[in-house]
């Protein structure tokens, strides 16, 4: 049987665990949109622990390209038999930066009646940095490697034309 140190010592775990990953847990009451966030979603979302975090500047925060489609994926989970949902989408902190937001989820049910939603959000801005990195870096790779080789086909095309013509 657990003790209440064992669980103080299990709880402060966790919590360590979670702050070195950046995973932040939130839960929205659907009926009345109260929305309660862990201080790692709160810093996720918005960049600030110190404030509150409402429904209205969950959205507020959103990148207004994003908030129609983040919007949208909400409606579908809570229509969906499954209810559960991903997706990523775009956040402007409180200092102007712009980070990128992953989060995972699932709509709870009383009696096929959706109450509640829960889920995680996990900062993955420097993962899509160094995707769209990769992605710039294959997109010049690929327009270099591209140029000696259309020289290389107009020479062997000059070529081909001159021996039909003299042969």
């Amino acid at each position: 049987m657990l003790t209440d140190q064992d669980l103080s010592v299990s709880k402060e775990h966790l919590h360590i665990a979670l702050s070195q990953v950046k995973l932040g847990f939130w839960e929205l009451e659907l009926d009345n949109l109260q929305l309660n966030c862990t201080v790692q979603c709160k810093l996720n979302i918005s960049g600030s622990s110190h404030e509150g975090l409402s429904y209205d500047d969950w959205l507020e925060a959103i990148f207004i390209d994003d908030r129609d489609r983040v919007l949208e994926a909400v409606r579908e989970a809570i229509a969906s038999e499954t209810g559960g949902f991903y997706f990523q989408y775009r956040v402007k902190h409180t200092d102007g930066s712009l980070h990128w937001i992953e989060a995972n989820g699932t709509v709870l049910y009383k009696v096929n009646v959706p109450y509640r939603m829960i889920g995680t959000t996990l900062d993955i801005t420097d993962k899509k940095d160094l995707e769209l990195l990769k992605d710039e870096l294959l997109s010049v790779a690929t327009h270099e490697l591209k140029t000696p080789v259309s020289a290389v086909k107009g020479y062997l095309q000059i070529l081909h034309r001159f021996i039909q013509s003299t042969g």
